[in-house]
């Protein structure tokens, strides 16, 4: 084999370990995160933070099961962000399953 192939091979080699490393990121069960916000002025203001308020709930509970390397939202997967409520106030649920972030 040429040295312009080993180096191609050597290449490719690498490219799919990156590709199979990212399938097995190390994941767990799903975890459900709660939250109200009310602002009788602002329903979009009200979801925004009834989200945020769920989701720092959700990063809470993964934390202390799992430790700090599976509390980040943008890790993980199979996310879902449900919120309900009336003009005033809204309360949201997200659940995902914590991912080990991968530094």
């Amino acid at each position: 084999m040429t040295r312009t192939g080993l180096v191609l091979a050597a290449g490719l080699m690498l490219v799919g370990a990156g590709t199979a490393t990212a399938v097995a990121q190390d994941c767990k069960e799903v975890f459900v995160g709660r939250s109200r916000a009310a602002d009788p002025v602002n329903l979009r203001e009200s979801e925004k933070a009834a989200i945020e308020g769920a989701i720092a709930h959700w990063r809470q509970q993964v934390r202390l099961s799992y430790g700090w390397p599976y509390r980040y939202w943008t890790s993980a997967r199979n996310k879902l962000v449900k919120c309900t409520g009336g003009p005033s106030a809204r309360a949201c649920s997200v659940s995902a399953r914590p991912c080990k972030r991968m530094s």
